[in-house]
């Protein structure tokens, strides 16, 4: 985050001393934005304690908490411009990872199986073909697919590449267990198994923990609070950039056959290696919600 944004909460001014005017770039998705500044009263991190639950309101409402004495909706910038919200990504993320863990709890328990039974062991034993070395492999040759899970975290690079030994380890031990069993050794093939599920297992589910740890840590929003036509609102972001200032001639038209959003008024190429999406000041003030006196004390 950069220096114009880096305490807790921020005022944003408006520069009345030039024709240009400032906005507030903003990461929403995958997709970068502007917002103007003149609706702009504050940028501030979300709450530790999150927000209250709105009733009736629309799915875009994320809920509503109180700023300084007074009670605002907290609207999903994602949800508004059709994106996957916060908690979806990360039930996403989760579902995803039980799903390798489950992989490798049956490859194990297969193996177990293929010891004492003496039946074959139908998975691979390659720590690139197997279902989970095959998901792995691709994560870590293919640029896009890291940066989208990490975001250029480097610590989140560095523990995806954890995972290498122990998935390594446990299929060494397969085909040492297969060539034991084959020999008339499967109590030992058994103990070695046990030890790799208890170890090397382990230290993948905890590894996987973590993954989901630093996943939400680094995706924890930022608030922006605007003006609407009809009190305070929140808006809901992935991070903030900086404060910017564009004059009309940096902002272009969406080009004919681009859907945006209706609350997108044009582009700006300022920034060549990523055109940035501008709100319009009128659309924003749209966005307010109207909270009664029996919902506003349920955020007391």
């Amino acid at each position: 985050m950069s220096d114009a944004v880096s305490t807790e909460s921020t005022s944003v001014l408006t520069n009345h001393a030039t024709d240009r005017e400032r906005y507030v770039s903003v990461d929403i998705a995958d997709n970068a934005y502007c917002l103007p500044a003149s609706v702009t009263v504050e940028l501030m991190r979300m709450p530790a304690s999150g927000t209250k639950c709105l009733p009736r309101s629309p799915a875009w409402v994320a809920g509503m908490l109180n700023h300084r004495g007074m009670v605002v909706p907290v609207v999903d910038m994602r949800v508004v411009l059709g994106c996957k919200s916060y908690k979806e990504e990360i039930a996403e993320l989760t579902k995803f990872i039980d799903a390798r863990q489950r992989e490798l709890q049956e490859w194990i328990d297969e193996l177990r199986e293929s010891v004492k039974s003496g039946k074959p062991f139908t998975k691979s034993t390659s720590a690139t073909k197997c279902s989970f070395g095959q998901w792995y492999d691709t994560l870590n040759n293919s640029r896009e697919a890291m940066e989208k899970l990490t975001r250029g975290d480097l610590g989140m690079a560095t523990l995806i590449k954890e995972f290498a030994k122990p998935h390594k380890h446990m299929c060494s031990v397969a085909e040492r267990a297969q060539h034991m069993a084959k020999n008339g050794k499967s109590d030992e093939a058994l103990t070695l198994i046990n030890t790799s599920d208890s170890h090397d297992f382990s230290q993948i589910k905890h590894l996987f923990e973590r993954l989901i740890n630093q996943f939400k840590a680094q995706r924890h929003p930022m608030l922006v609070v605007i003006e609407t036509d009809i009190g305070r609102t929140a808006l809901m972001i992935d991070s903030v950039r900086e404060v910017v200032e564009l004059g009309q001639a940096d902002i272009d038209p969406i080009p004919t056959g681009v859907k945006t959003h209706d609350l997108v008024r044009g582009i700006s190429h300022r920034n060549r290696q990523m055109p940035v999406l501008v709100f319009d000041e009128h659309a924003l003030r749209t966005l307010g919600v109207e909270i009664d006196q029996d919902e506003q004390s349920l955020a007391a």
